[in-house]
């Protein structure tokens, strides 16, 4: 296995490993790669429900990747999103009285 096989995979371990802690930590949440900004190894998404404290989602996320930092070696960046409340349905019946499950 080359040099940078064993970076990557150790890269793919660090970020698995980060991912479990967040969600551990923070069930509700969704995570998904982003391309980095500057020079972190990796680059990690943490969309949030509207309702959660982002600010106590922020410092866990670094907390959790400064301990993988100091494990592992890599920098990897979280960004908090919050999720928009999801849009409501609604139900109205045609006049055939079937449900009318437009979006307006």
């Amino acid at each position: 296995m080359s040099v940078l096989e064993k970076r990557e995979k150790s890269l793919a371990e660090a970020v698995a490993i980060l991912i479990e802690e967040i969600h551990k930590s923070f069930p509700a949440v969704s995570t998904c790669p982003i391309p980095p900004y500057e020079d972190e190894d990796f680059t990690l998404e943490v969309k949030i429900p509207v309702a959660m404290d982002r600010e106590q989602v922020m410092d866990a996320c670094i907390n959790h990747a400064l301990k993988i930092e100091d494990q592992f070696g890599f920098t990897i960046l979280t960004r908090i999103k919050s999720l928009p409340d999801e849009p409501k349905r609604r139900h109205q019946s045609t006049a055939s009285g079937e449900p009318n499950n437009d979006f307006r």
